[in-house]
């Protein structure tokens, strides 16, 4: 589906460079495994597909929205704890 989903960006993008952002899952639901694996694949078809680019979530779990700490969902490569 990510493929179809890609080709059909490129042609609607007539020549101009198409990035692919928010490149990743929440890994409190579906773990930090299944994370890895999600971007050992999705990074190489964008490539491969001839993307200008990707933009993985890199930033740490550590979030907070009006003063409030949002707990339940971990995006981040980095956890909490700065791991």
């Amino acid at each position: 589906a990510l493929a179809s989903y890609l080709d059909r960006m490129l042609v609607m993008a007539k020549g101009k460079p198409v990035v692919l952002g928010e490149v990743g899952e929440d890994s409190l639901r579906g773990g930090e495994e299944h994370q890895a694996a999600l971007l050992d694949w999705t990074l190489p078809l964008a490539l491969d597909k001839g993307v200008a680019g990707t933009c993985v979530f890199a930033w740490t779990d550590e979030w907070v929205v009006d003063r409030k700490s949002i707990d339940d969902w971990r995006f981040g490569l980095v956890d909490r704890e700065r791991r």
